[in-house]
C-alpha cells in the first residue's frame, strides 16, 4: 500500500510560494558573499504552539519568543537569521497549531541552534528519533516531547512547495484562508530579516 504524501490532498498556494521564493532567493545573494559553499535557506524549524505556551500564550506570541530568540543566537554570526515562515492548523497528530520557520543555519550555528532548542523549550533531543550527520540529506533531529523539530533543507524548491501547502477540498479545490484558520485571527504566513518592512506578527 503507497504512503500518502502531501501532494495528495494539498496544493501548492502560488502568491504564497511567489513569496517564499523571493526571499530564498534575497538570502541566498545575501549570504553568498559571506560563504561561497553554504548560502541559501537550508534548515526548517517546526515548532508546536500548544505545548510551547507559557501562561496562556497564543501562537503568535509564541512565534515572536522563539523569532526573538533566534535573532538574539546569530548576533556574533556575519550572517542574518531570515527566511520565512508559515502558520499552520493541523489535527494533533501533525501538531495542532504549528508554525514552520524556514532559514539559512551557517555551518557553526547548526550545533549552536540544537543546544538552544533544548533550552528555550526546556525539552531534550530525542537521540533515537535524531539523525547523527547533517550531510544525511534527510537529517533531522526532534525534542523529546514533539514540541520542536529541526530537518534539513536539501531540495529548497520542494521545502518551499511543502511550506506554501493548501488543504483541499472533497473535489480538488484547495480550501480558502477563512476555511483554513477558522475564526483565527493571525497572520498565515511572512518574510523576515531581510528588509526593514520584513516583520514577525
Amino acid at each position: 500500500m503507497r504512503c500518502l504524501s502531501w501532494r495528495d490532498n494539498h496544493v501548492v498556494d502560488a502568491a504564497m510560494r511567489a513569496v517564499f521564493a523571493t526571499t530564498a532567493k534575497s538570502v541566498m545573494e545575501a549570504n553568498y558573499l559571506l560563504h561561497r559553499g553554504c548560502n541559501r535557506i537550508n534548515v526548517m524549524l517546526t515548532i508546536n504552539a500548544g505545548p510551547m505556551a507559557r501562561d496562556g500564550e497564543t501562537a503568535q506570541a509564541v512565534l515572536r519568543r522563539v523569532m526573538k530568540l533566534c535573532v538574539n543566537l546569530y548576533r556574533n554570526v556575519p550572517q542574518t537569521f531570515a527566511g520565512v515562515w508559515r502558520y499552520e492548523i493541523g489535527t494533533d497528530r501533525y501538531g495542532g497549531c504549528h508554525y514552520h520557520i524556514a532559514f539559512h543555519a551557517p555551518r557553526g550555528m547548526r550545533d549552536r541552534l540544537l543546544d538552544a532548542l533544548q533550552g528555550w523549550f526546556d525539552e531534550p533531543l530525542d537521540l533515537k528519533r535524531s539523525s547523527r550527520s547533517f550531510r544525511n540529506p534527510k537529517w533531522k533531529a526532534y525534542g523529546i516531547r514533539g514540541g520542536w523539530q529541526l530537518c534539513r533543507i536539501y531540495e529548497l524548491d520542494g521545502a518551499l512547495d511543502y511550506i506554501a501547502k493548501v488543504l483541499t477540498d472533497g473535489n480538488g479545490e484547495p480550501l480558502s484562508r477563512a476555511e483554513r484558520l477558522g475564526n483565527a485571527r493571525v497572520r498565515e504566513y511572512a518574510t523576515f530579516g531581510r528588509r526593514n518592512k520584513d516583520r514577525t506578527p
